[in-house]
Formats: C-alpha cells, sequence, structure tokens
C-alpha cells in the first residue's frame, strides 16, 4: 500500500507526463525545468558537516553534487592549536588532495594524487614537502613517500592493496568480504606474514558519510595524516561496506609496526541517534581510552548548501556535476571566487 506521499508523488509524475504531451516547446522546457528542481529537493540529502571529538574538530564542506570540495581539521592537545585543511579537486581521470598542515605559524604541505580509471582508483601518489627545499617560483618543492596500488573484482569489491614506499618496503593488505562487507584484512611485509585486522559490524547499514570516517579503507590507506575523505566519499574506491561498524581488532606482528601506517589498539564503536535517525554520537573506546565524538549533520541539496559559501577574486568555474573547469564554459557554470562564495552564471 502506498503512503500518502509515494500517492501524491506518482499523481504529480502522471500530471507531469501529461502536460508535457500537451503543451508547446517553450512550456514543456519551463516544466521540465521546475520538475527537475523539484526532483532535486525531494532528494536532498543529510551531509556531515562537523565531527567534534575532546581534542579535535573537523568540519566539512561539499560541491554542488554532493562530493566533499573541503575539510577542515583542528586540534587542542597539550600543546598549541593545529589546523590542517584537506582540498579536493575532481577531474575524470584524477582525483588532486592538497592537505596543509599549520602549527604557530608554520607550514607543513602534503599531496595525494588518485590516478582514476573506469571510475575506481587504480594507482595513488603521496607525497610531502621537501625537507629543507624553499618554495621555487612560489610552487612547493615535492618528494614522494609512498605510491598505492589496488585491486578489484568483477563487482568492483576491492580486493587488494599494495603500498611501496621509498625503501622499496612493499606491504601488502588482502581484502576478505562476506556478503557486502569487509570483514578481515590480512597483511604482509615483503611477502612475509604480518598480521591482521579483524572488522565486526552491527545489523545496520552505515550512511555514506559515516564511511568516511570509519571504514577498512581508511584504516589501510591513511598515511601521516593525510586522509581520503573525499575519495572515499565519491565511490572512487569500489563499492564501500554497508554495515555500520562495530569492533576494529588489530592482530599485527610488531616485528612489522614501524612499516605499516595503522593502529595497534582494538577499537568498539557505540552509535546514539538522534529523533531524526541521524547519529548524533559515536562512543569510540580504543585500549583503556574512551571518547565521545559529536556529529552535526546538514539537510540540504548541495546546490543549496554550496552557494551559501561567498564571491570575489580569482574566481574558479565547475560545470554542473561539480567538475572544475580550466576556463568558464558555455552554458550553465557555477563561479566560485576566492573567499568561497559561488553563483551560476549563464554563458551564451
Amino acid at each position: 500500500m502506498l503512503s500518502g506521499n509515494g500517492r501524491c508523488e506518482r499523481l504529480f509524475i502522471l500530471i507531469f507526463l501529461i502536460s508535457i504531451f500537451m503543451m508547446n516547446k517553450f512550456y514543456k522546457i519551463s516544466l521540465s525545468f521546475l520538475f527537475l528542481l523539484c526532483a532535486a529537493g525531494v532528494k536532498a540529502e543529510s551531509k556531515l558537516i562537523k565531527v567534534t571529538s575532546s581534542d579535535t574538530q573537523m568540519t566539512f564542506s561539499y560541491l554542488p553534487n554532493g562530493m566533499v570540495d573541503r575539510a577542515i581539521l583542528t586540534t587542542q592537545d597539550v600543546g598549541p592549536m593545529g589546523k590542517t585543511v584537506f582540498t579536493f579537486t575532481y577531474e575524470s581521470d584524477r582525483v588532486i588532495e592538497n592537505v596543509v598542515e599549520t602549527v604557530l605559524g608554520d607550514e607543513m604541505h602534503q599531496r595525494r594524487t588518485s590516478v582514476i580509471k573506469d571510475g575506481l582508483i587504480t594507482e595513488e601518489t603521496l607525497e610531502t614537502e621537501e625537507d629543507g627545499m624553499d618554495m621555487v617560483g612560489g610552487v612547493v618543492q615535492y618528494e614522494k613517500q609512498k605510491t598505492y596500488r589496488y585491486k578489484y573484482d568483477t563487482r568492483q569489491r576491492m580486493t587488494e592493496v599494495t603500498a611501496i614506499d621509498n625503501e622499496n618496503t612493499e606491504v601488502h593488505y588482502s581484502f576478505t568480504w562476506q556478503g557486502d562487507n569487509i570483514t578481515k584484512v590480512t597483511i604482509t611485509v615483503n611477502g612475509n606474514y604480518a598480521g591482521y585486522i579483524d572488522y565486526g559490524y552491527y545489523d545496520v547499514s552505515a550512511n555514506k558519510h559515516l564511511t568516511m570516517l570509519y571504514c577498512p579503507v581508511v584504516i589501510v590507506c591513511s598515511y601521516g595524516g593525510m586522509i581520503p575523505y573525499g575519495q572515499i566519499q565519491a565511490g572512487n574506491y569500489g563499492v564501500p561496506p554497508v554495515g555500520l561498524l562495530r569492533e576494529i581488532s588489530f592482530r599485527v606482528d610488531n616485528t612489522y609496526a614501524d612499516k605499516l601506517d595503522i593502529a595497534a589498539d582494538d577499537i568498539s564503536l557505540s552509535y546514539e541517534n538522534g529523533a531524526d535517525g541521524l547519529v548524533r554520537n559515536i562512543r569510540q573506546t580504543e585500549g583503556a581510552e574512551l571518547d565521545v565524538i559529536s556529529l552535526e549533520w546538514d539537510v540540504t541539496s548541495g546546490i543549496r548548501h554550496y552557494a551559501e559559501r561567498v564571491i570575489d577574486g580569482e574566481a574558479a568555474y565547475y560545470d554542473l556535476g561539480g567538475r572544475k573547469l580550466p576556463q568558464r564554459g558555455h552554458g550553465l557554470t557555477i563561479v566560485k571566487g576566492a573567499d568561497g562564495k559561488t553563483k551560476k552564471v549563464l554563458n551564451r
């Protein structure tokens, strides 16, 4: 039986289709555009905009197509306040993630370049600012730290990750899937067995934004604080696990601990939902430490959320799918100013 909303939606679609056949071309185009705008409103999703723990805060902003545009991490440990800014640029064949960490006025730059084929990341290069090297012509000089290579099965599920560092140490991660979830990652270092990671799940589907924070790919592929939020949220690592993570168990040989970019203490997770059904708090126990992490959400369409940000100065241009353009294109283009403000411009 259809709900009231379901009956209304079907009635609206029927009226729309009848009208299309009865109206002239101008009104067909106008009504089609109105219908698309209404559909965009109906499909508005809940976006994760802030994550706060005992000593850190992360905020996220989004492109018109809903993909992560920027993440800002601020920390307040025993030492001074630190700030890390992640920005993501999406192209047809790659994603470029730039990370700038600032502590006491000093900046450190990192860059992650993800090569995409048929919508999947096949290889990534991770670079850090070259130690002791000044900028050349205002351009940061980088040196490569690590290369990741990925394999997938016919269902586009990630099955293998190989990480190679500057010393040619090769760390291989093999993924075990049970149903729609990754339950185990087996690790070898230069061909030698180094241990495994186990994952347990609640019998509940995870919001894709939670997958940015807790997922096997995050744990395996994070390096030096360079976390691929945008690539994960965009689905470029293939089909993500659908379950909500309950626990992560690390069983790693200490002999190889310095070769792996993963945690050592087991982690357990529990979640508290708000009245709207969205996760509002996460209780994370890591070893003997408990941290309560709060989440804030924004229910809005991607275009409306993005358009609230500002315009002036040097501009960047995007198509309606959120892909960056080298210059303002023909037709409807989204223009973003240096201060972040956006507007839509029609070029004929």
